[in-house]
């Protein structure tokens, strides 16, 4: 899949797909924004294991459906770029990860690919690390955490699904247990910034635009 070159912006007026990457070399031509419509806006890279609500996500912060939930979770490959319009951002939408169940030569090319773009991109200005909110980190999760703070990425967790959370019990112990994850993780560190959303009630989602257009930190 060759992407399309562009040679100076184009106009947009509303989210839209920008370019699907299979390949490293097509790398360059994205990062230079060749390939991208000519956009050079910054990066929110997006990545989550399968069935993370991911997409759901990311639709809702384009005000559009973009992204296309997989029928087979975990089989995509690919990396997909759009541009949300309403946040003035390129989304880069990383192939989700799941390294259990996964063959070792598998595991091996969704790292060199990943890792090919996150060094060749300057411009990437956020990385979220979406998970399930009723969740909390595995070794998988663990495993693709340090393979992403060792990129030197802002990372920030967009825990999905809130509304599921359904007792102020469910969600007072939901926090206790990311609280405590936190502390064991990045105890003497700057704690990450995390952010308890819904994209299916709109809780939350605010505050994570607000942050992603850089309105507070």
């Amino acid at each position: 899949m060759k992407p399309t070159l562009h040679t100076s912006p184009l106009e947009l007026r509303e989210s839209c797909h920008l370019v699907t990457m299979g390949a490293v070399d097509q790398i360059a031509n994205v990062v230079k924004g060749k390939s991208c419509a000519g956009r050079m806006e910054g990066r929110v890279v997006a990545v989550g294991k399968s069935n993370a609500g991911k997409s759901t996500l990311l639709n809702y912060l384009m005000k559009r459906k973009l992204c296309q939930i997989s029928k087979q979770p975990g089989k995509t490959r690919l990396i997909h770029c759009y541009y949300a319009e309403p946040i003035k951002k390129i989304f880069v939408d990383l192939p989700g990860y799941g390294f259990a169940k996964a063959a070792r030569s598998d595991q091996n090319r969704w790292a060199s690919f990943v890792e090919a773009y996150l060094d060749a991109d300057g411009h990437i200005e956020k990385l979220l690390f979406i998970m399930d909110s009723r969740r909390v980190p595995t070794e998988d999760d663990l495993h693709a955490l340090d393979f992403f703070f060792h990129a030197k990425t802002e990372v920030v967790f967009v825990l999905s699904k809130a509304d599921q959370l359904k007792s102020q019990a469910e969600r007072s112990s939901q926090k206790k247990k990311w609280d405590e994850f936190l502390k064991k993780h990045f105890s003497g560190e700057t704690l990450p910034s995390i952010f308890w959303v819904s994209a299916v009630t709109g809780d939350g989602m605010k505050g994570l635009e607000k942050y992603l257009v850089g309105e507070n930190k």
